[in-house]
């Protein structure tokens, strides 16, 4: 018995040991590699062509497909023939649909319903604001005509601008933090996880996959809901973050709405139809206002300037009024996380389709 014990012991501590080597020297390197390229306009993008089977976020496998100028789309669907697009669509990981197959992401639902239309998807996870202006320019100036452009506005920008990215005197966009900073940020909780992905990956898929044998009893959706609601990088639009100050807040906001202003004039040049679009983190349901600073802010924002906005918290807050806020985070959220699953993105889809379908009509 000793002996047993001793052996399994070995085995443990082995396995532990080439699975931090093989996390802290290739896995997240080389997934970094493999999937991203840096660009001088507007810092880093999807590489062109890809078409990679097993991609994952966390312990989600999915496919990941890029065309030929680098934006996500349908596996096999990689060459674009012109420059000229109907509806582009910009944003961070929410709308580039990190952790989903690309037919169950509002923007692939989309696609595939106008087929009569061409879509662009530009999103990358960790864009935010300046990145999103900077982008755009970089493909007005190479020739591109956008008939329309949908700007997803996410919580996360609101961080980003202040922690991932700054500004030098000629306003050029440059990394602040590495990720490996950024990180160190989180709450207790998620940099645990965070850590025993990027250094013992093998080791986090298969508690992941003994977690998910495991039927869903309370404690766990309780968890789960722990991690969603109190995400520090979106917390301080609803509640305290240590990671905020009024006036680091206050600079952000100032910052984002200058990339804004600038994302509606080179539109305006380029005779491009803008609509901006905000959509609510699982913590702003659990607290219940949608007047939250982060939501506020932009609606004033675009009232006073008569731009259009589409607020996708309205669809999620009237789902409150007869259901509970841990069900309905639960129901349209990943667990433990505050991107949207398949459900999050059907229920989008249908606010954009019903958006776009009226609009048509209008024209």
């Amino acid at each position: 018995m000793k002996s047993l014990i001793i052996k399994i012991t070995i085995f443990i501590i082995s396995f532990l040991l080439l699975d931090f080597f093989f996390g802290s020297f290739f896995f997240h390197n080389e997934k970094k590699k493999l999937v991203y390229e840096d660009n001088d306009n507007f810092l880093f993008g999807f590489k062109k062509n890809l078409d990679l089977d097993n991609y994952n976020y966390g312990n989600l496998n999915y496919r990941l497909c890029t065309n030929d100028i680098g934006g996500r789309d349908a596996c096999g669907n990689n060459i674009i023939n012109n420059k000229n697009f109907d509806y582009v669509f910009i944003g961070d990981s929410f709308t580039e649909g990190l952790g989903i197959n690309f037919n169950d992401t509002f923007f692939g639902l989309l696609k595939n319903k106008f087929k009569n239309k061409d879509f662009l998807n530009l999103a990358v996870s960790g864009y935010s604001s300046s990145i999103y202006y900077n982008k755009l320019r970089f493909f007005y100036e190479n020739g591109y005509n956008f008939s329309e452009i949908f700007i997803f506005l996410d919580t996360s920008d609101i961080f980003d601008e202040i922690y991932r990215y700054k500004n030098d005197l000629n306003n050029k966009t440059s990394f602040n933090f590495s990720n490996e900073q950024i990180n160190d940020l989180l709450d207790d909780n998620k940099r645990l996880i965070k850590n025993i992905y990027y250094k013992f990956p093998t080791t986090f898929f298969l508690l992941n996959f003994i977690f998910d044998l495991i039927p869903r009893f309370e404690f766990i959706d309780k968890y789960y809901l722990n991690l969603m609601i109190n995400h520090n990088f979106g917390k301080w639009s609803y509640g305290k973050s240590d990671l905020f100050n009024s006036e680091n807040i206050k600079k952000s906001l100032s910052k984002n709405r200058y990339y804004v202003e600038k994302i509606i004039n080179i539109a305006k040049i380029n005779n491009s139809k803008i609509t901006f679009v905000i959509y609510p983190w699982p913590g702003h349901l659990y607290s219940k206002n949608i007047d939250n600073i982060y939501n506020k802010y932009w609606s004033d924002f675009f009232r006073n300037r008569n731009e259009q906005l589409l607020n996708l918290n309205i669809s999620f807050f009237e789902l409150l009024k007869t259901k509970k806020y841990e069900e309905t985070i639960l129901k349209y959220y990943i667990p433990g996380d505050v991107h949207f699953n398949k459900n999050g993105h059907k229920l989008i889809f249908q606010q954009l389709d019903n958006f776009i379908s009226l609009n048509q009509k209008g024209d």
